[in-house]
């Protein structure tokens, strides 16, 4: 995955989560994904990359980024599946969801 796709990935996640409405908080690890709203973060990434690339692949460059992210930003809301753990903590809000993914497109651009 190439860096203009790690962008549109994340931009189209952003799309897919641009309001509470299309935002839900209930996540279960290795939960099936609908293809309607509202989206988990998890799910919301997973339609994404399907969308960019034609599938899925929970351990591509822009996942791991994802990752390296939340720990550095929100250590106290993982657990050894980051993005799983970070989207279901309590306190994680939809801004924290756009600011880990606000902070991934800059980390790629620069």
């Amino acid at each position: 995955m190439n860096d203009q796709q790690q962008i549109e990935v994340l931009e189209f996640t952003m799309a897919l989560l641009k309001d509470e409405s299309q935002y839900k908080k209930d996540t279960t690890f290795e939960e099936v994904c609908n293809n309607t709203p509202p989206y988990t973060f998890s799910c919301a990434l997973r339609a994404a990359h399907i969308h960019v690339t034609g599938n899925y692949d929970n351990r591509s460059q822009v996942m791991n980024l994802l990752r390296i992210i939340i720990y550095w930003n929100y250590f106290w809301r993982t657990g050894i599946h980051p993005i799983y753990s970070f989207g279901k903590h309590k306190k994680t809000t939809l801004a924290d969801v756009h600011n880990v993914i606000n902070i991934a497109i800059n980390r790629i651009k620069n």
